[in-house]
């Protein structure tokens, strides 16, 4: 019941047996005879286009009745709101779908994504008219599939128009097919904003919806009208969002497959608008590089990164010169050598020291000291003035920026580890001879050289990070 796809039906739909479309599902019979009666007037009808950029792009764009391709972006500011002002309050790129009150209204709901796509509007329960899915051989490339034109005449939504009123099963969500249209009927009521979008809340935030307004809906005077209990959307959260861009979409000259996005799209992210071809609607008060964010520090955050480095420096000259090397041991006190009579103190000296000569060159040295400082100014630089922003964009940025430090000094240390800690499980194997003892010694030993020496490197990074 309710299939969408012409691979479950047949491309005939005559294989009834497995599935139903939604158009062959019926209401209740008492629910038909209330309501079975031809419109006297023609409705309203309008088309509803969704399409899908892919990445690198990646993005949803909605066309109402043939316009602009919009990547919807809701405003800011509560639209019931009596302050509202539908001209300086709406976003540029806030799809909506204009209707009249108290008539009827059929939409028409397209889609040229290679995706299923369960779409849902409030406010109404809507007639499930006719639904025409693609052929995907015929109608569909490896990107996308054409927009359906099965219902582009007067003469087909006449036709569907004439279904008697309360035939139809009615449905507040349904599936619209991947390359296909889903004809839809509602009978509108008072003046009022309605949301209509992708049930996947990715695709929805990622701009595949628009707003139904209902009879040129306008805010009231005051706000008399609603509940003494009813909860304010003004809270810290919503007054410090920051509020999306709004340009001309990046025209990408060499995409393959026929998806370059056109001089008629309309983006609404950082990563579509940060160009130079950006004919911006309002990037100019958009802050769309460096972060307004300060910190407790009464040091300066150079100032603290050089004292972090000269400590780090000075802590790496103080231990390397400090630490007894093999030869100072004497020529007898090698790992293999080491007599039975020493105390664990003692060979755990010995392994130490043993360890660290050869760690250490590949850890703490001029190249390494080099590029962790290095690392930390870049961290320091980018978490700059780190601490007073709790604004839900501040928040958002110091988790990205806490992502991208963690994932460089990972990706810088995994791999040369990866190397090293392999010869030193080697040698643990053929060295210890499966002693408890030997074994601990070398374990203990190597977690203190390891903890010396990464913690002498990574302490100018940890740091900076922290501040």
């Amino acid at each position: 019941m309710n299939c969408y796809s012409r691979h479950e039906s047949g491309d005939d739909f005559s294989n009834q047996g497995s599935c139903l479309q939604i158009t062959q599902l019926k209401p209740k019979q008492d629910l038909l005879d209330s309501h079975n009666h031809t419109l006297t007037t023609a409705s309203d009808a309008h088309t509803v286009d969704f399409e899908f950029s892919p990445p690198p792009m990646h993005a949803h764009f909605v066309s109402i009745d043939g316009g602009l391709s919009l990547q919807h972006e809701n405003p800011l500011k509560a639209m019931f709101d009596p302050s509202f002002d539908f001209s300086a309050d709406s976003h540029p790129n806030t799809a909506m779908l204009n209707v009249p009150a108290h008539s009827s209204v059929i939409i028409v709901w397209r889609s040229n994504s290679l995706m299923n796509h369960p779409m849902h509007l409030h406010g109404y329960k809507m007639e499930m008219l006719a639904i025409d899915q693609p052929v995907r051989n015929r109608d569909c490339t490896l990107s996308q599939c054409k927009l359906s034109t099965a219902f582009n005449s007067e003469e087909s939504i006449a036709a569907i128009d004439n279904i008697p009123r309360g035939s139809s099963v009615v449905k507040d969500t349904f599936i619209l097919p991947a390359g296909g249209a889903v004809v839809t009927r509602i009978q509108t009521e008072a003046p009022a904003l309605w949301f209509a979008h992708c049930h996947l809340d990715f695709h929805k935030d990622d701009g595949m919806a628009f707003i139904l307004n209902v009879g040129n809906y306008q805010p009231p005077s005051n706000g008399t009208w609603l509940p003494q209990d009813y909860p304010s959307c003004d809270s810290h959260f919503l007054k410090t969002r920051r509020e999306h861009p709004a340009c001309h979409c990046y025209i990408d000259d060499d995409a393959v497959l026929g998806r370059a996005l056109t001089k008629d799209h309309r983006c609404s992210r950082d990563h579509l608008c940060l160009h130079e071809q950006s004919q911006a609607a309002n990037l100019d008060s958009y802050k769309s590089t460096g972060f307004r964010i300060s910190s407790n520090y009464l040091i300066p955050n150079w100032g603290i990164a050089l004292i972090v480095v000269s400590i780090i420096a000075g802590a790496t000259v103080l231990i390397t010169r400090c630490v007894p090397s093999r030869e100072s041991l004497g020529p007898d006190k090698d790992i293999q050598e080491y007599s039975s009579s020493d105390s664990t103190l003692q060979k755990l000296r010995i392994r130490f020291a043993n360890d660290w000569k050869g760690y250490r060159p590949g850890c703490t040295n001029v190249l390494r000291v080099f590029e962790v400082t290095g690392l930390a100014l870049l961290t320091g630089y980018l978490f700059y003035d780190v601490g007073n922003d709790s604004t839900a964009s501040g928040l958002s940025e110091k988790y990205s920026l806490l992502f991208f430090s963690i994932t460089l000094w990972t990706f810088t240390r995994m791999y040369p580890a990866i190397a090293n800690y392999n010869v030193w499980y080697k040698t643990l194997q053929s060295k210890c001879n499966n002693s408890v003892s030997d074994t601990a010694i070398w374990c203990i030993s190597r977690c203190f050289v390891v903890v010396g020496n990464e913690g002498e490197a990574h302490g100018i990074f940890s740091t900076s990070r922290h501040q």
